[in-house]
């Protein structure tokens, strides 16, 4: 099977997963880079919302992850449109 992504590619996902099993918002964000949309538009407080709600699935608690993630969603919604990055 092919990689879908370089070792570079697939060294930095790594990372980034390591940020959410370590809640580290200025790690992730410095990985991802400062300067980048997505960094403008995900937040701490954004961040800690998506790394809630990816505990609670991880938990069994699905249904509460979904409400979470539905509001994340909204919020990162809101957030692109507000900012004029699409």
């Amino acid at each position: 099977m092919q990689n879908l992504f370089s070792a570079e590619e697939s060294e930095e996902i790594e990372e980034i997963l390591e940020t959410f099993e370590n809640d580290d918002y200025e790690a992730w964000k410095k990985i991802t880079g400062e300067n980048k949309a997505v960094t403008k538009i995900i937040n701490k407080k954004k961040f800690e919302k998506f790394i809630q709600a990816r505990q609670l699935a991880r938990q069994g608690n699905y249904d509460q992850a979904l409400k979470l993630t539905e509001q994340l969603k909204e919020e990162i919604k809101q957030a692109v449109e507000t900012k004029k990055l699409v």
